[in-house]
């Protein structure tokens, strides 16, 4: 099995074999980070294959110190966090953000548990108010600090803090009685 500065190596040295590779492991995990910010899977294709673009582009001067999918992912949420910005569209309405099990191989019950806790984690968040739920997202998910989501969403870092203490609390009061049972 190839490590990443392996496959780094052979970025580095053109063999196109080394894109394939990552093309082919990390595009759909790549596209549905992107759909969790734009929920336009056409668009989201487009704007990974421009980051696996530029990766060919910048191969020779590549120095990742992570793992190709962490920089992958955050290379894909800027793209389309830039796209947004550039177009001046609004962040996702989407309905569901899948959350992943902390197990490959959880118990059967746990396994439906967890499933049921996701769908209730998902609902809750789909039911917060829309620029709540942005700032929510770009916190939790996208792990933004205050200041970054302010610029990105165009107000004011307090905003973003009471956004995110009405979700939170909006979370917890949704939540609660299911995570009490």
């Amino acid at each position: 099995m190839q490590t990443d500065q392996d496959i780094l190596h052979q970025l580095q040295r053109g063999q196109a074999s080394a894109i394939d590779h990552l093309f082919r492991e990390h595009y759909a995990y790549l596209c549905q980070a992107v759909m969790r910010i734009l929920p336009d899977s056409g668009l989201a294709e487009d704007l990974v294959q421009e980051v696996f673009l530029e990766l060919w582009r910048k191969r020779k001067d590549l120095a990742i110190q992570i793992s190709f999918k962490a920089y992958l992912r955050r290379a894909a949420i800027n793209k389309t966090l830039n796209y947004l910005r550039d177009q001046r569209l609004p962040l996702t309405d989407e309905e569901h953000i899948p959350f992943y099990a902390a197990s490959d191989s959880p118990q059967a019950d746990q396994a439906l548990e967890t499933d049921e806790l996701k769908e209730e984690i998902d609902r809750a968040i789909a039911s917060l108010p829309e620029r709540c739920r942005q700032v929510f997202i770009l916190s939790r998910f996208e792990e933004r600090s205050a200041k970054e989501i302010a610029e990105l969403l165009d107000i004011s870092t307090k905003t973003v803090e009471n956004q995110m203490t009405k979700a939170l609390k909006a979370l917890r009061e949704w939540l609660g009685p299911f995570l009490r049972s």
